[in-house]
């Protein structure tokens, strides 16, 4: 049976780490020669001890041992001059390994061989090495192991897609298109969660999905718990089958310098042997700090579906089944992230500004060797929506390749979005494609000289593995009516197939012609264009369909252009248009122009001449239009640009305005005239509900590098300034901390200097900051009711202390009423309450100005922090009187622990609606019902999308719960301690209105069970906001934070519905709107709210339930640490609610 068929049928077991084997045997000094560590010497050197090496690996259960050739890439060989024995070393290594699997086959039980091909020491990506070296060095290597008989290749280690297609490519110059050699390529995620180059893993499944890749793997950098995550990405993308090779765990450095792997064989197999199920894994084998005994191990998982000969035993035992393949990724990649390229709304986007052509902006930097700003013309279309960036340089008279050798390897490192490299020459892709690791789109093939071009440009898209552009232009020219479009588009589809691409690769751009120009042969040209992307879907399966659409509208006007080219887009996408070439940044949506221009467009586009010439009717529709001015942001004065900039948050407006104002004005006066002023009214549009919370931090980011770019061009005496320096610290025991960081963004970039000095601050270390910066003031922060408590006390010692330094309050629970009753009497200093951050914004304009605070200042709209919303229930009053026999749920006393638990389990009960409006503040304030729908779909969802994708890597969800005896005694609630048999009372108080309720009447008096609950997403939480304050990521910060509080909320909600089942429920798969509706979460209250306001009730509820083992503790103040940590007493009692009192 060959290697191919095998792996397609059942699992087959690899060998484990050879590094850590070579290491462990007799090699003399004589064996090593002078190359001592270049392991794959001793195929030649010590044969015997390469033999034993697989030996061990195939007498401890292996089906296949790879190759010791690991390192024996010409290229990495070189280090040790041994590069022109690359060959002989590769054909001798895959020799013994043939030698070795023959001594042990059977009829029943075949013994393969795999040729390792390792990463090498340099990243074509990063410009280490170029990639037609690797394909050099491959082709020798892989020569060499087909020579010495491999059944398969093994490209393992891979850290970089670019490394991973020049081995490819050289594995289809050796082996042809009808081998039947194995080709199974391994990846390398490290804990960071993408490639060492920053691929993600979904990224990766789309870069090589069209490759003829029998198997897809991860190997390496990691242990098998951290592998699963990524293994269902790829179990849900990948078309072929799949692979896992972990280390035997985390390596963890010793004293004496020695690397340990902490997983030992037994605790390795069942790990891989449960992903191997989960995922129905091909191959599984070790990485390093593997050894024969962790293989032998692994075995035995195996013999539960596969007894020792190999035979399928029926049925097998633990359902251990190789998976169906998934559907192949349909998307453009860069070498960080994938695109889909049919898009939900259509179309997909591609920019068009980096056109030489096309673009008089962009080839006059290219015609100056600025390219610097050529990239910046490129990039920039990733700030406005594109979906794709398309690369166009050729220019007569000018070097093209020279253009794409620069422009390229940076687009690839540099750009999120894929490229899509425009060229009419095959040399200038092949050279692009050289350059680039993600999966790219190539512009374009035809006809136009019989196929010629096409024959050079096609087997490029399958080498490396982009998708197509055709043309429907032939050698009688560009197709004028549909028919003929359709004609041209179904031989161009023909052709590419024939070659090897799918029709799920290619884009057949129909092409369309102006309408505009009152040439009579092309007024139908809109209809003919629309007719032909209908056929070409219906009749053309796979095949997508993309248009450079602005062409409609060309002669006309721009204002004219813009509200043509929307109408166009429309009726393009709703034929069936899956993407465009467009200026991204002019797209108008349709509900914003008037109905009377609309009409005219559409006529227009019809040819409807029913009430005269369709065109001249449109352009007279705009006679009493006002032109919206095309200046492009270079042509516009500076300072208006900067101000635009930081009020729409739009970072590369920056460039060049800035440096064009410091040609003419000094720093100081750019920051005071401009930016303050710009950040002033950036705090106006947020209090009058016109910007959103989100918006206000993006252009607090805009500010912070306008900052930086003027700072090194203040004088000394600018610089040195003094301003009006703010200590801002949590208040003791409070963890919270959004609120005083928003302060502090917004401070800091308002001209304030601030100083942080985090949570969980005492009041002395507060007064030995304000010495040691000399602040002008001090911001104190926190959440919750006690922490206004802690405020209070706060003054009485600075009160006592003779400090006289003007002092801020804010927090949730703080008010004015507050402030001025218990905190104010205390401190003979200046007190201010602040109920958000431009609230201590005005307050200390006022103080730099006058030199003291203001009595009050006026709070915005809503104010500004991360709020967390109720789920917003209504409080109903409960007319019929408590029972007091509900019977006691039959449960074990006990506690549990869960920790693999799926985020996207989590999410289903995350508010939506009280993260966006809420906790990320989009409210929809004075915007339409269009208007806010808009936002959403454009800002809000992708917003969503970002944070969840970064949250997989960073939220570690744990949960405790447990069951405990309890009763009540009128107001009195009493909590058994299990250890010891104690009983812990609490007091809740009973509502001063109808129907007096208390919440100890939801527990019986004669014995009752409740439940107990703790939850957290984990600490690293606080370390990612931190990593993205330092990065000025403001709008990411909040947007990371909201998410994570919300996700905690969610999580107490999965919670309550694991105890809910546990007691009886047959409430089924519920949605979180139902199970509000039906009310089943309001039998679970959180200490330190109204009805149970006992904060130190937390720390009672961290001891029983021995919270620790999640790393979950309470503070001096009994609130949760880490923060985003939820605690909660549960009752069974059917009439529970939440009631305030």
């Amino acid at each position: 049976m060959k290697l191919k068929e095998r792996i397609q049928s059942r699992p087959l077991l690899l060998d484990g780490a050879q590094g850590t084997f070579l290491q462990n045997c007799d090699i003399t000094p004589e064996q090593w020669g002078d190359v001592e560590g270049c392991n794959e010497w001793l195929n030649l050197s010590a044969p015997d001890v390469i033999r034993g090496l697989h030996r061990a690996y195939f007498e401890a259960g292996s089906d296949a041992v790879e190759t010791n050739t690991f390192g024996a890439s010409p290229i990495t060989l070189g280090e040790y001059n041994l590069s022109d024995r690359a060959y002989e070393i590769n054909k001798a290594a895959a020799a013994l390994a043939r030698e070795v699997a023959d001594e042990f086959s059977t009829d029943e039980q075949p013994r393969y061989i795999i040729g390792s091909i390792g990463p090498g020491t340099k990243l074509p990506s990063l410009g280490h090495i170029t990639f037609d070296e690797l394909l050099a060095a491959y082709k020798i290597q892989i020569q060499g192991l087909v020579d010495g008989g491999v059944d398969g290749l093994i490209i393992e280690t891979c850290q970089d897609p670019l490394q991973i297609k020049a081995a490819l490519s050289a594995a289809d110059d050796i082996l042809g298109p009808d081998s039947d050699i194995v080709r199974y390529v391994s990846v390398t995620i490290e804990t960071t969660g993408t490639l060492l180059v920053g691929t993600s893993p979904a990224a990766a499944a789309a870069i090589l999905a069209p490759y003829p890749i029998d198997v897809l793997g991860l190997n390496c950098a990691t242990g098998p718990d951290a592998m699963k995550h990524h293994l269902d990405t790829f179990n849900e993308l990948w078309p072929a089958q799949l692979a896992c090779m972990p280390n035997a765990g985390m390596p963890e450095a010793r004293a004496d310098g020695s690397v340990h792997y902490p997983l030992q064989p037994e605790e390795f197999a069942e790990k891989v042997g449960a992903l191997a199920r989960e995922h129905g894994l091909s191959i599984v084998g070790g990485c390093c700090g593997t050894t024969p005994r962790h293989i032998a191990e692994l075995r035995k998982q195996f013999s539960n579906d596969w007894n020792n000969e190999g035979v399928e035993a029926q049925p097998p035992s633990n359902g251990w089944k190789i998976r169906e393949p998934a559907p192949a990724p349909q998307q453009a990649a860069s070498l960080f992230s994938a695109v889909e390229l049919t898009q939900e709304p259509a179309p997909l986007y591609i920019g068009e500004r980096a056109n030489a052509t096309g673009s008089r902006k962009f080839r006059d930097t290219l015609l100056s060797n600025d390219y610097e700003n050529a990239f910046h013309i490129l990039t920039e279309q990733e700030e406005t929506g594109a979906h794709v960036l398309d690369l166009s340089c050729g220019y007569a008279g000018r070097d093209e390749r020279k253009d794409i050798e620069v422009l390229v390897p940076r687009m690839a490192r540099e750009c999120t979005a894929p490229m899509m490299i425009d060229s009419t020459s095959a040399d200038v892709i092949e050279d692009a494609l050289k350059c680039y690791g993600g999966r790219a789109m190539i512009n374009s093939i035809n006809f136009e000289d019989g196929g010629e071009r096409a024959e050079r440009v096609v087997p490029l898209a399958k080498r490396f593995g982009a998708s197509l552009v055709g043309l429907t232009i032939d050698e009688k020219g560009m197709a004028m009516n549909a028919d003929e479009k359709f004609a041209i588009a179904k031989q161009l589809v023909e052709f590419c197939v024939e070659r090897g691409l799918r029709a799920e690769d290619l884009l057949i751009d129909p092409l369309t012609f102006t309408i505009c120009s009152g040439d009579d042969t092309l007024r139908d040209a809109a209809f003919q264009t629309l007719e032909a992307i209908r056929r070409i879907k219906a009749e053309l399966p796979g095949v997508r369909t993309m248009l450079g659409l602005s062409n409609i509208s060309f002669g006309l006007k721009p204002a004219l252009r813009k509200v043509l080219n929307a109408v166009f887009l429309h009726q393009a996408v709703e034929a069936g248009m899956d993407a465009c070439i467009i200026n991204v940044a002019a797209i108008v949506p349709l509900n914003e122009i008037p109905d009377e221009l609309r009409k005219g467009a559409e006529a227009l586009l019809a040819n409807d001449t029913s009430n005269g010439d369709p065109l001249e009717n449109y352009i007279n529709l705009f006679e009493n239009v006002v032109e919206e001015s095309e200046t492009s942001i270079e042509e516009r004065p500076a300072d208006e640009v900067l101000r635009d900039a930081i009020i729409r948050g739009k970072i590369p407006w920056l460039e060049p305005a800035v440096p064009d104002l410091l040609k003419e004005q000094a720093a100081e006066d750019i920051l005071n005239n401009i930016m303050l002023p710009a950040m002033k009214e950036v705090g106006r549009l947020f209090n009058d509900g016109i910007m959103q919370l989100p918006f206000v931090l993006k252009s607090a980011e805009v500010m912070k590098r306008a900052v930086d770019m003027i700072k090194p061009f203040m004088t000394t005496t600018e610089a040195d300034e003094t301003v009006p320096l703010v200590v801002l610290a949590t208040v003791a025991g409070d963890v919270h901390d959004i609120g005083k960081n928003l302060v502090g963004i917004i401070l800091s970039n308002n001209g304030f200097d601030t100083v942080d000095i985090g949570i969980k601050v005492p009041i002395e270390q507060m007064m030995q900051a304000v010495k040691d910066h000399n602040a002008a003031a001090l911001g104190m922060s926190g959440l919750l009711v006690k922490s206004t408590a802690v405020m209070a006390e706060n003054m009485k010692v600075l009160e006592q202390a003779g400090f006289k330094t003007p002092v801020l309050l804010g927090g949730a629970a703080l008010s004015e009423k507050f402030v001025h009753e218990a905190c104010r009497p205390h401190y003979s200093g200046e007190v201010l309450y602040c109920k958000d951050a431009f609230a201590g914004l005005a307050a200390l304009q006022t103080f730099k100005d006058t030199g003291r605070l203001p009595e009050y200042v006026e709070p915005t709209r809503d104010g500004l922090g991360c709020e967390v919303p109720d789920s917003g229930h209504e409080e109903e009053e409960q007319s019929e009187p408590i029972a007091q026999d509900v019977p006691v749920p039959d449960v074990e006393l006990d506690t549990w622990i869960t920790t693999d638990i799926d985020l996207d389990e989590i999410w289903k009960y995350l508010d939506l609606d009280g993260l966006i409006k809420g906790a990320w503040g989009y409210k929809k304030g004075g915007l339409s019902d269009e208007e806010y729908q808009k936002l959403l779909d454009e800002e809000v969802y992708p917003n969503l999308e970002k944070m969840q994708e970064l949250a997989r890597e960073i939220f570690e969800p744990k949960t405790v719960h447990g069951f405990f005896k309890c009763r009540s005694e009128g107001d009195h609630f009493y909590l058994t301690n299990p250890q010891t048999g104690e009983e812990i009372p609490t007091t809740f108080p009973r509502q001063n209105k109808a129907p007096h309720h208390c919440l100890a009447d939801f527990f019986r008096p004669d014995g009752d069970v409740c439940a107990l609950t703790a939850v957290t997403i984990g600490h690293k939480v606080m370390e990612k906001e931190q990593e993205l304050r330092d990065a000025d990521c403001y709008q990411d910060y909040l947007l990371f934070h909201g998410l994570a509080i919300m996700t905690a909320e969610a999580l107490n909600e999965y919670m309550h519905k694991q105890v809910r089942l546990q007691w009886g429920s047959d409430e089924g798969d519920l949605p979180l709107r139902e199970i509000w509706k039906q009310k089943l979460d309001q039998s679970r209250f959180g200490f330190g709210y109204a009805a149970c306001p006992d904060l130190e009730m937390n720390k009672v509820v961290c001891d029983l339930l021995d919270t620790e083992r999640i790393n979950l503790r309470t503070t001096e103040l009994f609130m949760c640490d880490p923060e985003v940590s939820t605690l909660a007493l549960v009752t069974h009692h059917p009439q529970s609610y939440y009631f305030n009192l």
